[in-house]
């Protein structure tokens, strides 16, 4: 039997690990707390439709059940082994069960590759061949099981304590332990579940199987994950990105502050050594990042409930000017905007609310506000084409009760169409708030207890509906000039080196190979002696900087190996003295300096990539200069980047009101700085063998004025 791998693939099969006619317990027990017994009775309880074989060699009936000392035994087809034996017997299991013709496996038992030995490591080496061999997939190792509430199978092959209602949402986790906890979770926030996945050590079926597999199912409209790393990144991305046109992922990613980032020879490097390509990683393919499992099903909730937002313009209504504010600046905070109301808008508001009430965003209806101020208020918002969100936050006083005023919150979105979403904030505790809650999300909208946890429901939503609106982004042809660089990195990779020294390019090299590809550099030369550097100084014209360039000195600035506005030939001199004496102290006089004409009027930005082994190439932009690191404003993009990429790359930075212009600054370049970022796209593609590379800084100045990269590094693969 063939087995099918990867994503847009890698689903098929898995008809038998989620819709199984009948599933075999390998290990089911009657022992009270074993987990044996847990799986076997899941299956039971939740009124399973298909048929259960209990095996276990050591009984001959287990909980009313016909046991059966083999899987080979079993006189009726098995589409599903729960394997729950010791690691030891694990195999052995395995095996029968291939030979019986299973057609997947939840492998409960553990002791594979998660424990670290050449033991475990072999025995999941071992576990994979069986899996190929026998065309079987297979959930785990050392995972918690599967579960699938659809009416026509109810199947709950996993120990957890507890089955989830019935929903909109899939999920997935890499976490046994923590996927019992989530599902309690789940079932304390109404957040009904389709289907549950615990992966473990993913030796066969994970997240890039799951998500196209769900991406079919009908009655599963948002996509939970629970992830602490990816196998195989680049298989995951173009299945994720083409999913979340239309159905909502969204993660909640462990290891944000994993320290010990490998060296790095430049800024970029060591950048990127944080959890930043995961968060290309979501950006790029439109998954909407959480911080927290709380958070993952908040949002899920609201993804499943609510239609996407068609744009970032929010409103919020509210009975109390407190939370109102909270409410608007948790919302600004998350990126969006608030709504400016239009004329007609704020006449009709005045006309039905309290003339003390607030006709503006955010609208305060005041605390004596009843079901027909909400009514009112919400309708006209409602109505207004500048609104593509609606908070409606509640603070129910005593002398209001909460259950009209939610119904008069439902029936002005029922009336409104539906097309855009609404989320709720009730902020009490009451019977009467309860009830209200309760009214609210039979009517499919989505509640939460505090203003923020509101803002992030409903900031998921507006990321869900713009990103599905988002065009491709094709990178366009870029023809270098020559061979683009390639014998300059040919002939780098030839020089002789110390054993474990890095491939580096030099400044001149650098230069050469970005502006091959079109990338503006900073006039240079590298004259040998102090004659000749006043001579170049002539042609390149004054002021100029002088810098050492060596192999030995990775940043100039940390030794002051740089000298600016140099304006006449006395302080060339005093400079080239001082940059020789530098090269023969700090690098044994291996070395040579550089000038450059300075590009005045230019502000410092940074233009990078780095390799990683995962994700590929990731591209960064940022505010640039020797403090990068420190100040940390750079926005990280997936290989390769087009022309709409480059621009949003160019606005996210904290630094784009200084790019696009301020108190009477022009803007800068901006056509220039987005193609400089596509032709380096451009220039990384064609050079897989670039492992890092730097243009920091590189100096942008208005249109019409000099522009173009002063430092260029290029480390290359080992």
């Amino acid at each position: 039997m063939e087995r099918t791998t990867g994503c847009d693939g890698g689903e098929r099969g898995l008809d038998g690990l989620f819709r199984p006619r009948a599933v075999a317990v390998v290990g089911a027990t009657g022992r009270q707390g074993s987990i044996g017994r847990e799986v076997l009775r899941n299956l039971m309880v939740g009124e399973y439709q298909g048929k259960v074989f209990p095996v276990n060699p050591s009984h001959d009936v287990v909980m009313a059940l016909k046991c059966y000392p083999s899987v080979l035994e079993i006189p009726d087809p098995v589409d599903l082994a729960v394997i729950i034996v010791r690691k030891d017997l694990a195999l052995e299991a395995i095996e029968a069960c291939g030979r019986k013709g299973v057609r997947a496996l939840v492998i409960v038992s553990a002791g594979f590759g998660e424990v670290g030995t050449p033991e475990g490591r072999e025995r999941e080496t071992h576990l994979r061949e069986l899996l190929g061999r026998y065309g079987m997939r297979a959930a785990g190792p050392n995972c918690m099981g599967v579960i699938n509430t659809e009416p026509a199978v109810r199947l709950n092959a996993s120990f957890a304590r507890l089955t989830p209602p019935p929903g909109p949402i899939a999920f997935v986790t890499q976490s046994g332990s923590l996927g019992e906890s989530m599902l309690e979770l789940a079932a304390e926030r109404g957040a009904g579940i389709s289907m549950f996945c615990s992966i473990g050590n993913r030796v066969d079926v994970d997240a890039c199987d799951l998500v196209p597999y769900w991406e079919r199912d009908e009655r599963t409209r948002v996509i939970a994950m629970y992830v602490e790393s990816f196998l195989d990144p680049r298989r995951f991305i173009p299945v994720a990105r083409r999913v979340t046109r239309h159905k909502p992922i969204v993660a909640v990613k462990a290891g944000r502050t994993a320290q010990g980032a490998r060296a790095a020879q430049s800024h970029t490097g060591a950048l990127v050594g944080r959890d930043v390509s995961y968060d290309a990683l979501f950006e790029e393919c439109g998954i909407v990042r959480v911080t927290s499992v709380a958070e993952l099903f908040d949002v899920s909730a609201a993804l499943a409930q609510q239609p996407p937002a068609p744009g970032p313009r929010v409103a919020v209504v509210t009975n109390a000017g407190g939370p109102g504010i909270l409410a608007t600046d948790a919302l600004v905070g998350l990126g969006l905007t608030p709504a400016a109301f239009a004329p007609p808008t704020t006449k009709a508001l005045r006309a039905a609310l309290s003339p003390e009430a607030s006709v503006h965003n955010p609208v305060d209806v005041l605390a004596a506000a009843g079901a027909a101020d909400y009514d009112a208020a919400l309708r006209a918002v409602l109505a207004d084409p500048g609104v593509d969100a609606l908070l409606a936050v509640f603070a129910p006083p005593i002398m209001v009760d909460a259950d009209p005023v939610a119904r008069a919150i439902a029936e002005a979105w029922r009336a409104a169409g539906h097309g855009r979403p609404l989320v709720a904030c009730v902020m009490a505790r009451s019977r009467s708030a309860g009830e209200g809650e309760r009214r609210l999300r039979e009517a499919g909208i989505p509640t939460y207890p505090f203003p923020e946890d509101a803002a992030k429901a409903l900031a998921a939503l507006v990321a869900h509906g713009t990103g599905r609106a988002r065009p491709e982004d094709p990178p366009p042809e870029v023809r270098p000039i020559g061979d683009g660089g390639a014998a300059r990195l040919a002939a780098a990779r030839a020089r002789p080196r110390p054993p474990g020294a890095p491939v580096l390019l030099g400044l001149e090299e650098g230069l050469e190979l970005v502006s091959a590809w079109g990338i503006p550099t900073a006039p240079t030369e590298f004259p040998a002696s102090l004659d000749e550097a006043l001579d170049a100084a002539g042609r390149l014209g004054w002021p100029v900087v002088a810098k050492v360039d060596t192999p030995a000195i990775v940043h100039r600035s940390d030794v002051h190996g740089v000298a600016t506005g140099l304006t006449d030939e006395g302080m060339l001199v005093r400079a080239w003295r001082r940059l020789g004496e530098l090269l023969a102290r700090e690098a044994g006089g291996v070395g040579r300096i550089a000038l450059q004409r300075q590009l005045d009027g230019a502000r410092e930005t940074i233009l990078g990539m780095s390799l990683d082994p995962l994700f590929g190439p990731l591209l960064v932009f940022g505010s640039g200069g020797i403090h990068v690191e420190v100040v940390g404003d750079v926005v990280f993009r997936l290989h390769p980047v087009g022309p709409r990429h480059a621009d949003e790359m160019i606005r996210q930075v904290r630094a784009w009101p200084l790019l696009a212009g301020s108190r009477g600054e022009p803007p800068v370049d901006l056509a220039l700085l987005r193609d400089a970022l596509v032709r380096l796209s451009a220039l990384v593609a064609a050079h897989p063998e670039i492992a890092e590379l730097e243009l920091n800084p590189f100096l942008i100045a208005p249109p019409g004025r000099a522009s173009g990269a002063v430092d260029v590094r290029v480390r290359l693969a080992d």
